[in-house]
């Protein structure tokens, strides 16, 4: 998305074009030939690469969660610092 908006002239939309095929044929090769990366790698050295992005999803979300936005536990972290804690009630 970032991208196009850069995009004012022939050269950049025929360049983004390409970036965007190149990107559609390793995908489409990555499923193509996922058994045969399955059947090398085994069980165990599917679920490692699976598990990562889980992984960094889940901390994504928690850290975007405590950053703000008026959601997530960081407002009510931060309104019990105000407040002088859990036990003190206003």
């Amino acid at each position: 998305m970032l991208f196009v908006q850069r995009i004012h002239n022939g050269a950049r939309v025929a360049a983004f074009g390409l970036a965007l095929c190149a990107v559609i044929v390793v995908l489409w090769l990555a499923m193509r030939f996922c058994g045969l990366v399955k059947r090398v790698l085994r069980d165990c050295g599917v679920e490692l690469p699976t598990r990562i992005p889980g992984l960094l999803l889940s901390a994504i979300a928690d850290s975007s969660g405590s950053a703000g936005g008026g959601r997530g536990a960081g407002v009510r972290e931060t309104r019990m610092r105000k407040e002088g804690g859990p036990w003190r009630r206003g």
